[in-house]
């Protein structure tokens, strides 16, 4: 009988120490998961806050040509006064300023919609897998 609770007692402690080395291997499965985990939040947090810089950078070109516009139409008004000839150089020139700037804002766009696709990707990285 004593034998019998000593097979019982060493197949127990093999079976602790199976569970005991699978759960510390699942441990460090999880430790280098959360620590991916919060290297993608970081580059998101990162891209993010670009994108905001970026917004704002547009907000700034859009009020810069709202003005130009403005101003422009003044301009206008006050143009049928001159000659020809300085009117159509002052379109000329406004024509490349709003160019230049739809330039800039169409580069701009381009930027945030490529680092959009960079987040979503990071998203789809973070989507938990099943295992």
């Amino acid at each position: 009988k004593m034998s019998s609770n000593n097979i019982t007692k060493n197949q127990l402690l093999v079976k602790v120490n199976e569970l005991t080395a699978a759960f510390n291997e699942q441990k460090e499965h999880h430790i280098n998961e959360i620590k991916l985990i919060n290297t993608k939040t970081n580059t998101i947090t990162t891209l993010m806050s670009t994108i905001k810089n970026y917004k704002k950078e547009v907000e700034r070109i859009e009020d810069i040509r709202k003005k130009h516009e403005y101003e422009y139409s003044e301009r206008l008004k006050n143009q049928e006064k001159t000659h020809k000839r300085e009117r159509e150089e002052r379109e000329r020139n406004y024509k490349c300023e709003t160019d230049l700037m739809q330039q800039t804002i169409d580069r701009l766009e381009q930027i945030i919609k490529t680092l959009q696709t960079q987040i979503n990707n990071f998203e789809i990285v973070l989507t938990p897998e099943l295992y």
